[in-house]
């Protein structure tokens, strides 16, 4: 019978993974390096991200390695929030389409009150412009809802 500590641990070293395992080691490709519980311990308490191999040892960055892997994770996911938008199916994406478009409606309106402006040549001619531009409705959240729904899949 197998003692509960004669149970082999293992670095996988690509990943820097610590195993624990029952078994043989997990593959024969040189990828997994039995380590000792003493290890197994001590390298449990840093953070995977923060690993690095030295040797045959893992050692916790310093702080200047931890900032440029900090700054890299904040990027990715930064990334990853900014890629949500092409998701054709991604609510928030749906809900940035439906608010550009009025952005946009209310653009058009401003675009048009300028050129009306630009356009007249009295007071009057500027009112009969303005006259002929059409309100931005005022939007309920059913229609917003109804905005979103048509947006999702495009």
């Amino acid at each position: 019978v197998v003692g509960a500590y004669d149970v082999p641990e293992y670095l996988h070293k690509p990943t820097l993974r610590l195993h624990y395992s029952l078994s043989e080691a997990p593959d024969q490709t040189g990828d997994y390096v039995e380590i000792t519980r003493a290890d197994f311990r001590a390298w449990s308490d840093i953070p995977l991200h923060y690993r690095k191999l030295s040797g045959e040892s893992i050692v916790e960055m310093d702080a200047g390695e931890k900032a440029a892997v900090d700054a890299q994770r904040l990027s990715d996911a930064r990334d990853d929030v900014a890629n949500r938008f092409e998701g054709v199916e991604d609510e928030l994406r749906a809900f940035a389409l439906a608010v550009l478009d009025e952005i946009n409606l209310h653009a058009e309106r401003v675009t048009a009150i300028l050129d009306a402006s630009d356009a007249a040549v009295s007071l009057a001619d500027f009112k009969a412009r303005i006259g002929l531009i059409d309100d931005v409705p005022t939007r309920t959240i059913a229609q917003m809802k109804a905005a979103v729904r048509g947006k999702l899949g495009t």
